[in-house]
């Protein structure tokens, strides 16, 4: 039997999502109870449509960063993505690079956010000016971007 829960279950689903159970366990255990509804054709169509319309929205996001990214990686590779950098007259930096930095850089070219947490390469290891190579983990795929930390 087809049911839709119209609450969250533990171990079960989410709200709105369509599971396919015994007869005995789902009326028993959920539509008795209040906690899933039995499915109909139409209903069962509908959440399936719903389904397939998110997965194609995941897929042209992925596209479009699969694009973006491969670009900058190229283009970065001639021409590296230009940071600038406070230092003293030692040529040391006042702050350190960090994450923000590398993002805003990325958004600045792209137009793309994306999160600190997929920038791979160690940031601790820029502590001077020049060219650098940052690697990003980007939908599970790994991306060269070429910075070149300058001074102000």
């Amino acid at each position: 039997m087809k049911i839709i829960l119209t609450q969250d279950v533990p171990r079960i689903g989410v709200k709105g999502t369509l599971h396919d159970l015994s007869t005995s366990y789902a009326m028993n255990s959920f539509v008795n109870k209040g906690l899933a509804r039995i499915a109909t054709a139409k209903d069962e169509k509908q959440i399936l449509d719903k389904e397939a319309k998110k997965k194609e929205e995941a897929a042209k996001k992925q596209d479009k960063y699969i694009e973006v990214f491969t670009k900058i990686e190229k283009e970065s590779s001639t021409n590296p993505i230009i940071l600038n950098k406070k230092v003293d007259e030692k040529g040391n930096f006042y702050a350190k690079i960090s994450g923000q930095d590398i993002l805003d850089v990325i958004f600045s070219v792209a137009k793309v956010s994306i999160n600190e947490s997929q920038i791979i390469t160690d940031l601790h290891n820029i502590k001077t000016v020049g060219d650098y190579e940052i690697i990003l983990n980007i939908n599970n795929r790994k991306y060269k971007i070429h910075i070149n930390v300058v001074s102000l």
